[in-house]
């Protein structure tokens, strides 16, 4: 479906925008476990109501967790040029793009911290709890997924006909007037 935003004023740099070419979904590729297949083994180690349940099951949601950060980057094609970036950057780099505000996921990203570099040691619920948060922010990652807009007609101000397209390995012209 063809989504149109029309200018409400002079002010804005476009008369019209509008996608011509949407993707859903650039998956991470030669991975050999899934963000899904991580949340599993840690539900599957919360069943272990002992501590080391709790801290196994932290630590796999955390690969999920990092796992679907970047699958989200990817999809926008904002990962290669930033693969090597900290988690908590790669957050703020999903805030500043405007694609989700990820303050929960900071949150769990500071508890995962504790458990890995200062050696406390988390509740059951606490990872409980951790599960059900990544599991939405998987929910919502993938939605987030389903509508990438590639490639856009504009009618910028001066009212000349624009088409933007993405740059990358083979680009094709930039901007075509």
């Amino acid at each position: 479906m063809a989504h149109i935003y029309l200018a409400d004023d002079e002010s804005e740099p476009f008369a019209y925008l509008m996608e011509s070419v949407s993707l859903n979904g650039c998956p991470l590729t030669n991975i050999d476990v899934t963000a899904e297949q991580y949340l599993q083994f840690a539900a599957r180690d919360l069943q272990d109501e002992s501590e080391r349940g709790a801290v196994n099951a932290l630590g796999n949601i955390k690969r999920a967790l990092h796992q679907t950060v970047d699958s989200l980057l990817q999809g926008y094609g904002l990962l290669a040029r930033n693969r090597r970036l900290s988690f908590p950057k790669k957050l703020e780099l999903i805030d500043a793009a405007g694609l989700f505000s990820l303050s929960i996921l900071r949150t769990l990203n500071n508890e995962r911290n504790l458990v890995e570099h200062d050696y406390r040691m988390p509740s059951h619920a606490r990872a409980q709890e951790a599960l059900d948060v990544v599991r939405l922010w998987l929910l919502a990652a993938r939605r987030l997924s389903e509508f990438v807009v590639y490639e856009a007609l504009a009618e910028v101000a001066r009212r000349a006909c624009a088409r933007r397209r993405p740059s990358g390995p083979n680009p094709r012209p930039n901007l075509a007037l």
